[in-house]
C-alpha cells in the first residue's frame, strides 16, 4: 500500500508539471512507460542478485507493474486534468 501511495505521488507530481496529460489514456501512456523502465530496473537487481526470481516472473512482474502504474497515471492525469478546469 505505501509503495502505491509513493508511485502515485511520482506520477502526481511529474505530471503536475505538465500541461499536455489532462485524459486518463495520455497519463497511463506516460506512466506506463516510466512503468516498464522502473519495473523492469528493480527486477533486473533482483534477478541478478537473489535467486527467488527467475526469467518467467521477471516478465509477469513487469508486465504486472507497467500495467499498475498505467492505471495509477491514468486516474492521476484525469484527477489533475479536472482540478485544472
Amino acid at each position: 500500500l505505501i509503495s502505491n501511495l509513493t508511485g502515485g505521488f511520482l506520477l502526481s507530481w511529474i505530471f503536475s508539471t505538465s500541461p499536455s496529460h489532462t485524459n486518463f489514456m495520455a497519463g497511463f501512456k506516460s506512466a506506463a512507460i516510466i512503468g516498464v523502465l522502473i519495473c523492469f530496473a528493480y527486477d533486473i537487481v533482483f534477478w541478478g542478485t537473489m535467486n527467488w526470481i527467475n526469467g518467467t516472473a521477471l516478465v509477469v512482474d513487469v508486465l504486472a507493474g507497467t500495467f499498475l502504474y498505467g492505471v495509477m497515471g491514468g486516474v492521476a492525469a484525469l484527477v489533475l486534468g479536472k482540478v485544472k478546469e
